[in-house]
């Protein structure tokens, strides 16, 4: 798992190139990685804070990459945090690569916010198997410009992807 991992991590995602990803692919500095286990049912939530503290202009790439084998069931918090910064400019790509396997189910739930000198781009890349389910919600409150991007590769029977988000910016 350690190559496939690698493979992910150092790669672009999609095969359909976007420039941001790409970007993102070339010079994430930070990120998560979640592997569930197969028929692991994880009680309660996996908490990712990502904290943002700029006190010059900044670029911020994050990756992550969460994994679940077959049957493996997880809910997921992602909150991205921008601490103060005064006056200062900040751009911030955010990619995360899901693959569910067979029978997974993965609840997901984003919560991103800036302030005004920010540029927030989140991409979201799931690749579903059969009977597996992603449930995924993003609340993203930037104040400064905003964008997010979900792409689902449903590559199974019985799938189901629900899908909900909010963005202002």
């Amino acid at each position: 798992l350690d190559n496939y991992f690698e493979n992910r991590l150092s790669n672009v995602v999609d095969s359909r190139s976007q420039s941001i990803v790409s970007l993102n692919s070339a010079f994430h500095e930070d990120g998560t990685v979640i592997l569930v286990k197969k028929n692991t049912d994880i009680s309660g939530y996996i908490e990712i804070i990502n904290l943002s503290q700029n006190q010059n202009n900044l670029m911020n790439h994050i990756r992550s990459l969460i994994h679940l084998e077959e049957g493996a069931k997880c809910n997921v918090i992602d909150r991205t945090l921008n601490l103060e910064s005064k006056n200062n400019l900040s751009f911030a790509s955010q990619v995360i690569d899901i693959t569910l396997c067979k029978k997974a189910n993965l609840s997901l739930m984003r919560f991103i916010e800036g302030n005004i000198d920010n540029t927030k781009i989140s991409s979201i890349h799931s690749d579903i198997e059969d009977s597996a389910v992603l449930n995924a919600s993003s609340f993203i409150c930037s104040k400064g410009d905003a964008r997010e991007e979900i792409r689902v590769n449903m590559n199974g029977n019985n799938s189901i992807a629900d899908i909900n988000g909010l963005v202002l910016g």
